[in-house]
């Protein structure tokens, strides 16, 4: 397990905003931008649906659409960055899961970010860290922030930058999702939605003085593997997720105040969180207080952890209207691939729920 840093920026991108605060005002306020599409049919003849956003083409392709969600969530913590002072930053950065549909070339949306670092001001150079050739799909942003972590921790780097971008909603895409049946329809009454999105945060290590303050704490992170994801190969029993959340009420003396899921809303999903909140009940919210992405995002994909995280740290900040008190003192995060990759954190104001 990695533990401990301190979060300082955050962006986020998707359907209901292009900036953060956007979003997350869509998201609190029931918001959604499911709409049927105009290019693919399934295979009843009927659209498909999916959380669009109109403005882009749907005629783009994974690559360019995750390219320009990742360009305008980047934007938002580029100042951050510049203003650190730093000449490199190392970038941990899940990618799309590969399976169904085209790949996302990582090399043009790399190059894109490295265009918005530059305009951003300064010379400040990105590094691109291979985190783990399994930091894909929903939980590839726990896995990239399980090793920026660790390099924190070894004192390597002041700041680290950790996020996700993808697309599951350019034609292709839709199409091979329609034609293995994953979506909600006639023909999957307990299908998916698709979604995009993309979302960056800006980490530094827990005990390091800064002027910048501390938006949240990152206190623990830890991953495992389910042996039979959607129950291919065996029953589904959510092995994994329960190892995470074990691993993480082991850390901790106090229960966390919400659950933020990057799921989707697939009916294996919510019965796997069943079997591991039953048997790590001390650390789970009392009442159960539990947050779905998918409900407002659709399954966006790698993306879907990253903005977890940010729903996570945007929910520790008061809210807008004066006296408002913050959503949360403390949240768990988890998500979960289609390759059985699980991940999951503990976000909360600061570091005192930690066992002594």
């Amino acid at each position: 397990m990695a533990t401990e840093a301190r979060v300082i920026a955050y962006g986020m991108a998707c359907p209901l905003g292009l900036r953060a605060d956007a979003a997350l005002a869509a998201m609190y306020a029931g918001v959604n931008r499911f709409t049927e599409s105009e290019m693919v049919l399934d295979a009843t003849g009927e659209p498909v649906r999916a959380s669009l956003f109109r403005r882009l083409a749907q005629v783009l392709s994974r690559t360019e659409r995750a390219e320009f969600w990742a360009r305008r969530a980047f934007s938002e913590v580029v100042p951050t960055l510049v203003s650190s002072g730093i000449s490199a930053v190392p970038c941990f950065v899940a990618s799309p899961q590969l399976g169904l549909g085209p790949a996302v070339d990582l090399r043009v949306v790399h190059r894109s970010l490295t265009d918005v670092a530059r305009r951003g001001g300064g010379t400040l150079a990105l590094e691109w860290h291979t985190s783990s050739p399994a930091a894909t799909g929903r939980a590839g942003a726990f896995i990239a922030l399980h090793a920026a972590l660790e390099l924190l921790a070894r004192g390597g780097c002041p700041l680290v930058l950790v996020g996700a971008f993808d697309s599951c909603v350019d034609p292709a895409t839709l199409r091979a999702l329609s034609d293995a049946n994953r979506l909600l329809g006639r023909r999957n009454p307990d299908g998916l939605l698709p979604g995009e999105g993309a979302a960056f945060v800006v980490l530094t290590r827990a005990h390091q003085g800064s002027s910048v303050p501390a938006l949240g704490h990152v206190t623990n992170c830890a991953l495992a593997r389910e042996p039979h994801p959607r129950g291919l190969g065996g029953p589904y029993v959510a092995a994994g997720l329960t190892d995470i959340l074990r691993e993480l009420r082991q850390e901790r003396r106090d229960r966390v105040d919400v659950v933020i899921s990057a799921q989707t809303g697939e009916g294996c999903y919510g019965r796997g969180f069943s079997y591991a909140y039953l048997r790590n009940t001390a650390l789970m919210p009392e009442p159960l207080c539990v947050s779905t992405l998918g409900a407002s995002l659709g399954d966006a994909g790698a993306g879907a952890g990253a903005m977890a995280l940010v729903v996570a740290v945007a929910g520790l900040q008061a809210g807008p209207v004066p006296g408002r008190p913050p959503r949360h003192r403390s949240a768990l995060v988890y998500g979960e691939s289609d390759d059985g990759a699980v991940g999951g954190c503990i976000i909360e104001t600061v570091a005192q729920g930690r066992r002594r």
